[in-house]
């Protein structure tokens, strides 16, 4: 990594579809490299020689897909969430890589089918890091029990801010991940548009009206620059909303609405001191 210098280790596989993102996990204590490939094949090599140790099919059902996909050193066990992509629910699996076959742990929980994981090897939790309702959030899991321990949004990410590739650190007992933005803009203009969809009057001194009319019946969430939601709203059947200024201290908010879980338009308000 000092270098980027890189050097093949054993035989080049067959084919060009072996590769798939993130989805992938390190044992340790066997040194192997598990992967899975497009074609929903685990496929484990020994990252000494390179060699194939098994590359079973997975059996995931259609409709369903795997996400997080961990290794715990501690108890030498694979993990992994399979999320069905219609009902947006999910369990965190065990995994073995030597079949491909999964089993369950614990009740389903509500995820979006996109995500990756870490392990807390020490306490035994497995964390994903997940889109939901409210932007982006990690969920913890108890691994014994497939029990939710914690459900936790990311509070100061910021519209156009984005957090990906969780890791954790198991003797610093630190969770890590990438924070990035897709741009850097100016605050200050006079109304937020997107097409037809409006944030006026921009500053405000009474109230700010929302109008989103691609997206009735929305949610509509304030938050303040710390990213910490101070309030929530719904549009009407017309995709409008009024917010009072009497229930905010003067500043900048940022504005997201949502729909279906989905962010739909974000922008900026600004309540005035008069």
């Amino acid at each position: 990594p000092a270098t980027g210098v890189f050097t093949q280790i054993g035989n080049a596989l067959a084919g060009s579809d072996i590769y798939q993102g993130s989805l992938n996990a390190f044992d340790k204590a066997n040194h192997r490299y598990i992967f899975m490939s497009p074609f929903r094949t685990l496929i484990t090599l020994d990252a000494v020689t390179g060699n194939v140790v098994s590359s079973p099919q997975l059996q995931i059902p259609t409709g369903e897909v795997l996400m997080g996909l961990v290794f715990n050193n501690s108890d030498g066990q694979l993990y992994g969430t399979i999320v069905n992509s219609t009902q947006s629910n999910g369990w965190v699996v065990r995994i073995d890589p030597q079949t491909g076959t999964f089993s369950g742990i614990g009740p389903a929980l509500g995820f979006e089918p996109n995500g990756n994981a870490a392990i807390d090897e020490t306490d035994g939790l497995y964390m994903l890091l997940h889109t939901g309702n409210n932007g982006f959030k990690i969920s913890t899991i108890d691994i014994s029990t497939g029990q939710l321990v914690s459900s936790v949004n990311l509070t100061n990410l910021l519209p156009q801010e984005n957090a990906c590739n969780l890791a954790y650190d198991n003797t610093r007992r630190k969770a890590l991940a990438i924070h990035w933005s897709l741009s850097k803009e100016e605050v200050g203009i006079n109304e937020n548009t997107i097409g037809s969809d409006k944030i006026f009057p921009v500053p405000a001194k009474d109230e700010v009206k929302i109008s989103v009319p691609s997206e009735p019946n929305g949610a509509i969430y304030l938050y303040d620059l710390s990213g910490r939601q101070v309030s929530a709203y719904e549009t009407d059947e017309n995709g409008n909303c009024v917010i009072k200024k009497e229930n905010h201290a003067p500043g900048l908010y940022i504005v997201k609405a949502m729909k279906g879980g989905t962010l739909a338009y974000q922008g900026k308000i600004i309540f005035s001191e008069e």
